[in-house]
């Protein structure tokens, strides 16, 4: 409509050729640039405080049953079965992420990056332990997904033959390499793009 509606007021413009075809460039520029700009405005506000800062969230898990010399903590949170991690976090009330919302980006062991919102679990933010059971729980659906949308069946550990990495399976997240039981969370790292904030995962295997 814009193009059409300017069609006869360029017409009537006493200037040159060389003028014209610039401002029909201007126009095609600024029209590609809405779908974009649409795109941008598409992810809700991740509504964090104002002026507050976004730090690596990092864990410290007490080891029970320790061997005589062994470290005293770890720093994983076992995404199988995080009962036993998350008890045992340290600091775990804390306001890490002081955001309403955010959104994860999971890639590892995963064909390609996905993105999942996640709102806080406190009005104030995520919480330490809050956001760790959201990663665990967020797994554990990934991995559930793979299974229901694969044609690939997963070997069973005792036929696997060689490496016993698991096999890559074709369903929806194409997971590869690794079982969920390998898979802890370590580290997570907020980045703010305009409005929201993007969080990544470092898994370690």
């Amino acid at each position: 409509m814009i193009f059409l509606r300017l069609c006869p007021v360029l017409s009537r413009l006493r200037v040159g050729p060389g003028a014209v075809l610039s401002a029909w460039l201007l126009l095609v520029l600024l029209l590609m640039a809405v779908p974009a700009m649409a795109r941008a405005d598409d992810r809700v506000p991740s509504d964090c405080r104002a002026g507050a800062a976004l730090a690596d969230i990092t864990f410290t898990v007490e080891v029970e049953d320790r061997e005589e010399g062994g470290e005293a903590t770890s720093p994983y949170i076992a995404l199988a079965d995080a009962k036993q991690s998350l008890a045992r976090l340290r600091d775990g009330d804390d306001v890490v992420l002081p955001c309403r919302s955010i959104i994860v980006v999971a890639d590892y062991p995963l064909k390609s990056e996905f993105e999942f919102a996640l709102a806080a679990d406190r009005p104030e933010g995520f919480t330490r332990a809050g956001i760790a059971s959201m990663i665990v729980a967020l797994y554990q659906r990934i991995y559930a997904e793979e299974e229901e949308t694969s044609t690939t069946p997963v070997v069973p550990m005792e036929k696997r033959q060689g490496l016993i990495n698991r096999n890559r399976t074709n369903g929806k997240y194409g997971i590869w390499g690794h079982d969920l039981d390998d898979l802890a969370l370590v580290r997570i790292s907020p980045e703010r793009r305009g409005v929201v904030v993007y969080v990544h995962l470092e898994i370690d295997s």
